[in-house]
């Protein structure tokens, strides 16, 4: 067992969760009722509570490398990102869909590079962003970094699409019920730009009309 995770449970539990112990009480009686289904990237760096400052039982969080949604649904077998969605968003009725993108994501940085071909589920898990890689004349006059921040952008349009594509998500924005939004953050800095629809462009929080 990992035992400096165990201490600092053990050290959590005696006095940040002490002070949420009602807060807890409550949503173990009455069950959770977010408002948000927050997709993000599997990345350690991301903490989805500390960047947004949400108090448990306030986001339902989906996770997966690169923040990926694929198609949803199209499969033989059981989608667990769609399980998710329908769950969030006809279950519990949340009334809005974040997908967040970040800066140095791996998953975006491997359409180029590439991922050893002895990780088979991870290279077809990448390949399902493969639309938002740019072409060859569009990345030439970027950076790395700058060519990922851009693909990383397109990727979180993309999963965005994907998932208005979803019925139950389409039904419920044409019943004015739901809101989706793609935001983009800056790990260095923890600054969240929003995608605004009027500008067409990942605009910083504060200036954003979406």
């Amino acid at each position: 067992m990992p035992r400096d995770l165990l201490s600092r449970l053990e050290h959590v539990r005696a006095t940040h969760l002490a002070s949420h112990a009602e807060r807890f009480r409550r949503l173990a009686e009455d069950g959770q009722q977010p408002d948000v289904l927050l997709v993000a990237c599997s990345d350690s760096r991301i903490v989805p509570s500390l960047l947004t400052g949400a108090d448990p039982g306030e986001l339902f969080i989906v996770r997966t490398v690169g923040n990926i949604v694929h198609p949803l649904g199209r499969g033989a077998d059981p989608d667990p990102t769609a399980a998710a969605v329908e769950f969030a968003v006809g279950v519990l009725g949340v009334g809005d869909v974040v997908v967040c993108g970040h800066s140095g994501c791996g998953a975006m940085a491997a359409l180029y590079g590439g991922v050893p071909e002895e990780y088979a589920e991870l290279t077809g898990w990448v390949e399902h962003a493969r639309p938002a890689a740019l072409p060859a004349e569009q990345r030439e006059p970027l950076t790395p970094a700058e060519r990922n921040r851009v693909t990383a952008e397109r990727n979180v349009l993309l999963s965005l699409d994907r998932l208005a594509a979803d019925p139950l998500v389409a039904w419920r924005r044409s019943a004015g019920m739901l809101d989706l939004h793609a935001w983009m953050l800056d790990l260095a800095t923890q600054e969240v730009a929003v995608f605004d629809s009027s500008t067409k462009a990942f605009e910083p929080v504060g200036t954003s009309s979406s």
